[in-house]
């Protein structure tokens, strides 16, 4: 997914959840929305005529004239400032990733306590929270990268971004028991809560914090 696909869904979420955008995220959009105007602006000039000038608009037409032959130069300082706007847009962004990651824990584990509660019981859960759950696992997958550099050939990442776990083994049923479900949907979530996790909204560091205690193997008595 390119940077601006992954923008607009950050800005979306933030949005649809109510995270108000810090300053240096307006600021740096506008910056980036300024230099783009201009940049097609001077794309859109054209070489003014000269047979149309007045007595009133000698002046005014010669200056076109000069501007539209600097209209290279222009284009090229256009396109330069406009690099760097998007430059300063994304690391602005990849800044207010980290505001997310902690703004959208109450949404998330507030919709999972719910589910959780509709699964213990054996009731059908709501299906708005299902849909909530399944759109902010997805958010969750853009806000951080991986974390399971340091645990080779473990996949603890993706399934501790949004749950706690009792072993590492319970990492692996869930490979197999989830096997053919979309990520967040509601399958996969129960696939989830059937092996002892639960459903939990996880920061980089509490994810590293969580996999470093894991336990290897699961108490027999608490295999599903």
């Amino acid at each position: 997914m390119n940077t601006a696909s992954t923008r607009s869904l950050v800005a979306a979420a933030a949005e649809t959840y109510g995270v108000k955008h810090p300053p240096y995220v307006v600021e740096a959009q506008r910056l980036a929305d300024a230099a783009t105007a201009y940049r097609l602006e001077v794309e859109r000039l054209t070489e003014p005529s000269l047979e149309s000038v007045t007595a009133g608009t000698i002046s005014k037409v010669i200056d076109q004239v000069l501007a539209f032959d600097q209209r290279a130069r222009r284009l090229e300082l256009a396109r330069r400032v406009e690099v760097e706007a998007l430059v300063k847009l994304d690391a602005a962004f990849s800044r207010f990733k980290g505001v997310m990651l902690q703004s959208l824990a109450g949404p998330f584990d507030s919709a999972a306590a719910t589910f959780m509660a509709s699964y213990d019981s054996g009731t059908t859960p709501d299906p708005k929270i299902v849909a909530t759950l399944t759109d902010l696992v997805r958010v969750r997958d853009l806000l951080s990268d991986r974390v399971d550099e340091g645990f080779p050939m473990s996949n603890t990442d993706l399934p501790t971004r949004v749950a706690v776990w009792q072993s590492r083994d319970d990492l692996i049923r869930l490979r197999h028991r989830a096997n053919g479900t979309e990520r967040g949907s509601q399958p996969w979530l129960e696939a989830v809560l059937s092996l002892g996790g639960r459903l939990k909204w996880q920061t980089r560091h509490e994810q590293i914090a969580h996999v470093t205690a894991l336990p290897a193997h699961t108490p027999e008595a608490n295999v599903a």
